[in-house]
């Protein structure tokens, strides 16, 4: 049920070592110019570094040296300062990232305005600085590797004026392992020029030398040696592999849209090169190389809620089962709901009388803005029992048994069961009852769905006593047609020469022994009943009383 642009929240993992080995090193850099006008540009140089204490010190004064593009002579070193560092956002890759405490890159921009009146060939320009990380896995005693940054001012006799491309965003400070890498790299061209891209290899400053090194700050002039790929495992890497990953980290050569899905955890330096072409002809290659830290990460999604399902009536709490408090919820529709703004708000369903109704609803949860994700769940709701029926209302006579009914359903409970002969969980018990009784029976459907409903099982009845003593002492003073279960009753006693001496229809009312006010003597009396119950069949008693002085 969930829907696919959800969006997930991540929690950076790194192990501490990782975390640590960022402390002292450097992360990264690119170089560009513009043209101003005339022979003057405006050189930029951007360097990365960790920010966490004990990193590295960015130079101030850098020192940046420049040479003919094509022989390689050296032509001066100029000086450039930085602005006050800064601290790259973290979250710019993802909204949905969150990065635990210590993971930091800083940002040095240098800035400086330049005169450089053409030359054959044009210029060369670098920046040197040592070294990467220890811990960095594709390339051979990465401690040792240096980093140069460099920028290509063509022959204005090839182009005249131009300015390098920029890359228009940063990169992921951090990447998830197992997760797509889908990043824009894309690069911006104020002239115009097309723009092709590849992955490239960095380049070093330091080279071996006599069972040594020379470092950065004694190496001087270009070709600067590449970095060492490390062939064996976890490798192989190259350029054009730079670290594990499947499918393979690709950068797509004409928008720059880098893909591919790292598989294995640690620190990779990668290399992008943006080509620059007029006119067909090559003029400049803008290269920048970065760290990229592959980390294990904690994927935190939303707890999806699961679908449900309900009788008509009923009331159901809805929603995830972990929810956390501090996102923002909302539900769409609002049909049944109590609440639409949070987590688990309260469904009652509608009164339903035959057929089930599905509803979807739409959760959308935002935890921050920009990281948010949508889910659905479904809800049917069942009518209650829509086939349950029963036998309605029966009549017996006192002392006989019937068997009653209901159906529409596969399980069945009836009350009470005092009266009932046998099993009180079937569809059809047998009943006796003494009198007049309500039998309900609670019918269950397939889905779990219950309704209640009853049978009336009316006891008739008539009963006489054979003698009555009206004396007024409260005790077998009254005679009277004794019954139950019925709807019209005719009472009549007669005396022996046959004269109607009581009459009524009231069932509750009894002969007291007096005839139109006067006492009758003791003798017999003959009386007759006639009843009816509520089906409309009669029943006819008759009967001789004795009334005793």
């Amino acid at each position: 049920m969930l829907i696919n642009n959800k969006r997930v929240f991540i929690l950076l993992l790194l192990i501490q070592l990782s975390i640590n080995s960022f402390a002292t090193h450097i992360v990264g850099g690119v170089m560009t110019y513009r043209h101003i006008g005339g022979d003057n540009y405006e050189l930029t140089l951007k360097v990365y570094r960790d920010c966490n204490p004990g990193n590295l010190v960015y130079d101030q004064p850098a020192d940046i040296e420049i040479y003919n593009a094509t022989t390689h002579a050296f032509i001066q070193t100029i000086n450039m300062s930085h602005a006050p560092e800064v601290n790259i956002d973290p979250n710019l890759s993802d909204s949905c990232l969150i990065i635990p405490p210590g993971i930091c890159v800083e940002e040095a921009i240098y800035t400086t305005n330049i005169n450089l009146p053409p030359i054959p060939g044009g210029y060369r320009i670098y920046y040197k600085k040592c070294c990467r990380n220890f811990t960095i896995l594709n390339i051979i005693n990465p401690g040792n590797a240096g980093a140069v940054y460099e920028t290509i001012i063509p022959d204005t006799s090839i182009t005249f004026p131009n300015s390098s491309p920029y890359y228009n965003f940063f990169p992921p400070i951090a990447i998830c392992i197992n997760k797509p890498i889908n990043f824009d790299h894309s690069a911006t061209d104020s002239d115009g020029d097309s723009l092709v891209y590849e992955l490239c290899r960095p380049y070093s400053c330091v080279t071996a030398s006599g069972g040594g090194y020379i470092w950065c700050d004694d190496a001087f002039g270009p070709p600067f040696p590449y970095v060492t790929w490390r062939f064996l495992a976890p490798g192989p890497y190259s350029t054009t592999y730079p670290l594990n990953s499947s499918p393979a980290i690709a950068i797509d050569t004409f928008t720059g849209f880098l893909t591919g899905v790292p598989n294995r955890l640690g620190q990779f330096v990668v290399g992008i090169c943006v080509k620059e072409y007029k006119n067909g002809v090559l003029i400049g290659v803008t290269k920048r190389d970065f760290q990229f830290n592959i980390v294990d990460c904690q994927v935190i999604a939303f707890d999806p809620p699961p679908d449900d399902s309900l009788c008509s009536g009923d009331t159901i709490v809805i929603g995830p089962l972990n929810p956390d408090l501090s996102y923002s919820y909302l539900w769409n529709p609002f049909t049944g709901l109590n609440n639409f703004f949070i987590p688990n708000p309260l469904f009652t369903a509608l009164n339903l009388s035959d057929t089930s109704v599905v509803i979807d609803y739409v959760l959308s949860v935002i935890a921050v803005p920009g990281c948010d994700s949508t889910d659905t769940i479904t809800i049917t709701v069942f009518p209650i029992v829509p086939l349950a029926d029963s036998s309605g209302t029966v009549v017996i006579h006192k002392g006989e048994s019937v068997m009653i009914s209901a159906s529409g359903g596969v399980n069945y409970t009836w009350s009470p069961d005092s009266s009932i002969i046998g099993a009180s969980n079937i569809p059809n018990p047998i009943v006796s009852p003494d009198k007049t009784t309500t039998y309900k029976v609670i019918i269950e459907d397939i889905n779990g769905c219950k309704k209640t409903v009853s049978v009336k099982v009316v006891v008739v009845s008539l009963d006489f006593s054979n003698a009555f003593t009206p004396n007024g002492d409260g005790a077998n003073d009254i005679f009277y047609a004794m019954g139950d279960g019925w709807e019209e009753l005719e009472f009549k006693i007669f005396n022996r020469w046959g004269e109607l001496v009581f009459e009524t229809k009231d069932i509750t009312q009894g002969w007291n022994g007096k005839y139109k006010g006067i006492k009758q003597p003791a003798g017999t009396y003959v009386y007759y009943v006639k009843a009816t119950d509520f089906l409309g069949s009669p029943e006819i008693k008759r009967g001789n009383i004795t009334l005793i002085r």
